[in-house]
């Protein structure tokens, strides 16, 4: 499998009021540019110790800044979901993963449609896992320990954030060469 990880360095601190918008728009710039590079899944890897912003950063403000189209144009699908969540580590298919079925796709043929957009056009999915440091790889499924390491749906664009406590061979996975933003 073709997997491309890159190293974007920034330093994730959040002041009393918040991050900055000019540190959160480099941040994004930096890791837009590395999306974009390579072939094969690639992946960013935020790592930074806790209440820094890595959760805020990436579940709450990258969507609405997607959401309103300020950034990342390029992908049709973000997803984000949370490795704390069961549901999210047992996934065994595309659409677990991603909760279609959560989000009202109650339907089968709408669910499956998705699924197959998303092997044709992988390169327009953005999925973003947070809390790689909350699990270990032993407790995911064969897909999603696939999708982090990038064997499964090849040529997503990946971000995985955690905190350097993360479970070493998850790291040493995602690491080959290193991609943090510390």
């Amino acid at each position: 499998s073709s997997r491309d990880v890159r190293l974007v360095e920034h330093t994730l601190s959040q002041p009393a009021g918040g991050m900055e918008s000019t540190r959160l728009e480099s941040l994004f710039s930096d890791v837009s540019e590395h999306l974009a590079e390579g072939s094969g899944t690639v992946g960013v890897l935020a790592v930074s110790s806790s209440g820094n912003g890595k959760t805020h950063t990436f579940t709450k403000v990258a969507p609405m800044k997607w959401a309103m189209n300020v950034m990342w144009p390029e992908f049709d699908i973000l997803s984000v979901r949370e490795l704390r969540h069961e549901s999210v580590r047992k996934a065994k298919g595309i659409s677990e993963l991603l909760g279609l079925k959560d989000i009202g796709m109650e339907e089968c043929s709408d669910r499956q449609a998705i699924c197959d957009y998303i092997r044709k056009y992988p390169e327009r999915l953005c999925l973003v896992l947070d809390g790689l440091d909350e699990t270990s790889l032993s407790d995911c499924s064969s897909f999603v320990e696939g999708v982090i390491c990038g064997a499964t749906l090849p040529g997503i664009r990946l971000i995985v954030t955690s905190r350097p406590c993360a479970d070493a061979s998850a790291l040493s996975k995602l690491e080959q060469s290193p991609c943090q933003v510390e």
